[in-house]
């Protein structure tokens, strides 16, 4: 059984494994996406082996199949049941999911569906590939990864289905643009300043006084329609101002990253408080442990 206990040792069981014929095609060769595979299925608690098989790096995205987050669901203690319908014909056909959550003595229910019509307007009916090949498959699963994570946000921390990201545009390659040493820092703080930028207005229309809004200080709010979509960019913009720092970052840098931080979670003091305590919980134990990282390596920049 493999035990990695430290990132030095996360790093050296990724670079071995990535050497492996056993591991998927996908992982040969790329010990940084086993490294983000393991990463992610920690968090969903999984072995390593487990994450490789389960998560897939698609787009510089981590994601999971399908099945696998409707097994972490169906695993989980409060899930009371998941029902999958698909009903209509031709081009009125829509597939269903509805998640059954416990919450003490109340049992939530969560439907979502996703339609031949949601397809076509997001240019996905008829696509090549599986969209063409196995249409009701592909409607199955948005509806089902809408709806488990909206129920099940705390468990699925914002990870999208491995169909749903294939769906996404490639991201444009990246030139290195390093700076000199002696411009690093003004670079850096530009990069902050980028991250904290106001998150990109939703593909769809919705309603301000029903959406969770994401804010960040000085910044127009931007509301998002479902409560996992919020989630996941906060986790984002944490995970963002966590990577600023590098191994020659200024205590000054170091402070005012972990100032940023705690500052992104003020803001959003009011819609942390609708969410589920369990996902409130989860965000502020990542954000004392980036603190933590950021105030370990303020020591060692400290004269």
């Amino acid at each position: 059984m493999i035990k990695i206990e430290t990132l030095d040792e996360a790093m050296r069981a990724a670079e071995v494994m990535s050497k492996s014929g056993l591991v998927p095609q996908d992982f040969k060769g790329k010990p940084a996406n086993i490294l983000v595979a393991m990463q992610w299925g920690s968090e969903l608690g999984l072995s390593p082996m487990q994450s490789m098989q389960a998560v897939a790096v698609i787009n510089n995205k981590p994601c999971m199949y399908g099945d696998a987050l409707l097994a972490l669901v169906r695993a989980d203690d409060r899930c009371v049941g998941v029902e999958e319908t698909i009903a209509g014909k031709g081009d009125d056909r829509a597939a269903t999911c509805i998640v059954q959550r416990q919450h003490a003595a109340n049992i939530e229910t969560i439907s979502r569906t996703f339609s031949v019509a949601d397809a076509q307007k997001a240019h996905l009916w008829n696509k090549k590939g599986p969209w063409a090949q196995y249409p009701d498959r592909m409607l199955a699963m948005r509806a089902r990864g809408f709806a488990l994570r909206d129920a099940f946000p705390d468990v699925l921390r914002g990870i999208i289905t491995t169909e749903e990201a294939a769906d996404f545009p490639p991201v444009p390659s990246m030139k290195d643009i390093t700076p000199p040493a002696e411009d690093s820092r003004e670079e850096r703080s530009k990069e902050i300043e980028t991250i904290l930028e106001a998150p990109p207005a939703p593909a769809v229309e919705v309603k301000t006084e029903s959406a969770w809004l994401g804010l960040l200080p000085g910044k127009e709010p931007v509301p998002f329609a479902f409560e996992s979509d919020w989630v996941q960019w906060y986790e984002g913009i944490q995970l963002k101002l966590r990577e600023c720092a590098k191994e020659d970052s200024s205590v000054d840098l170091l402070n005012e990253l972990m100032s940023k931080l705690h500052a992104l979670e003020d803001e959003n003091d009011t819609t942390l408080a609708r969410i589920n305590p369990d996902t409130v919980a989860a965000l502020r134990d990542q954000r004392i442990k980036y603190n933590r990282q950021l105030g370990a390596a303020k020591q060692r920049a400290a004269p």
